[in-house]
């Protein structure tokens, strides 16, 4: 699983790469009509992993020394709503010279992946601290002037060493969130992500929203957001929403059906609640990360409950007696 994620990354980047190249190109030669220059923009603006690999790929010809003008400026418009994200003087080789440096000189990100029921601390080279939850998928990558980090999949936790002149931005599919020096979780959910802040401060820019429209959040502040909105912003206790940085999980006043799904994230066999009513009763618990069965036992002590192993995949949830 963790093989086929990361080639399916690989792949995307290596996508964006190759695009960026003919980007330049097009620059190079000086033969780009206004619709061009549009489609350019759009281009840069549909994905924020696209102006990274156009920054990157800049910093590339730029180590290579090959030549230090483009004949076609980047459109201000561009510079204007992309705030922060400095482009540096671009330059085209020959083809061939981009087929040979690409995997010589560009560097790939690192990779940092649990799998269910995993968790991980992993310390950055700038010191900052990163603790990976179950199932999650993080890609890092750090420049001089910034600190990327793509979130794939699952959930994280930064701790970060502050920087001003260098920011520490995490991507999502619904969006960017950049501290300098703070502490702050990230979680993608079905269709969502969420932000919650445990010190400090940070931003957040949706996909589709411009990018003077920053979201700033402080500590003990939650939010979820799609491409376009933002849901639920609300205060929160950070310490009850990320104890599972030690082990535990906290639930209060939620149904039983929503602990389920989030216990499900922990566990190698999905569990499914067989009686609608059951589902929805109202439980507060804390409860530790720990083998499937001992949590099973954990909920009989305080549920009317049984269950019965269907398989090794599936275990049905009923009411006792």
């Amino acid at each position: 699983m963790t093989q086929s994620a990361n080639h399916t990354g690989d792949s995307a980047r290596d996508r964006r790469l190759d695009r960026a190249a003919q980007w330049m190109a097009g620059l190079r030669g000086g033969g780009l009509t206004q619709r061009d220059r549009q489609r350019f923009g759009g281009w840069l603006e549909a994905h924020p992993d696209n102006a990274i690999a156009f920054d990157e790929m800049s910093r590339v010809w730029e180590r290579l020394a090959v030549v230090k003008h483009l004949p076609l400026p980047i459109p201000q418009d561009h510079r204007r709503r992309w705030p922060g994200w400095a482009l540096a003087p671009l330059a085209l080789a020959a083809c061939l010279v981009l087929a040979v440096t690409l995997s010589i000189v560009f560097t790939r990100p690192e990779s940092h992946v649990t799998q269910v029921g995993e968790q991980q601390q992993v310390v950055l080279e700038d010191g900052s601290l990163l603790t990976l939850n179950t199932d999650t998928h993080v890609d890092v990558r750090f420049t001089d002037e910034r600190r990327w980090l793509n979130l794939y999949r699952g959930e994280a936790y930064f701790e970060v060493v502050a920087n001003p002149a260098r920011p520490f931005v995490v991507i999502t599919p619904h969006g960017r969130v950049a501290a300098v020096g703070t502490a702050f979780g990230v979680r993608l959910l079905d269709d969502r992500s969420r932000v919650i802040v445990g010190d400090g401060q940070v931003a957040v820019l949706l996909a589709n929203v411009p990018p003077g429209e920053l979201v700033p959040l402080e500590a003990d502040d939650e939010v979820e957001f799609d491409s376009d909105t933002l849901i639920n912003a609300r205060t929160v206790d950070v310490a009850a929403a990320t104890a599972w940085r030690e082990d535990r999980l906290v639930y209060d006043g939620v149904t039983l059906g929503h602990m389920i799904k989030d216990l499900n994230r922990y566990m190698p066999r999905k569990m499914v609640i067989s009686d609608p009513d059951l589902a929805g009763t109202r439980v507060s618990a804390v409860l530790r990360i720990e083998e499937q069965q001992a949590t099973l036992n954990a909920l009989a002590r305080i549920l009317p409950l049984r269950w019965t192993e269907l398989s090794d995949s599936l275990i049905l949830l009923h009411r006792d007696g």
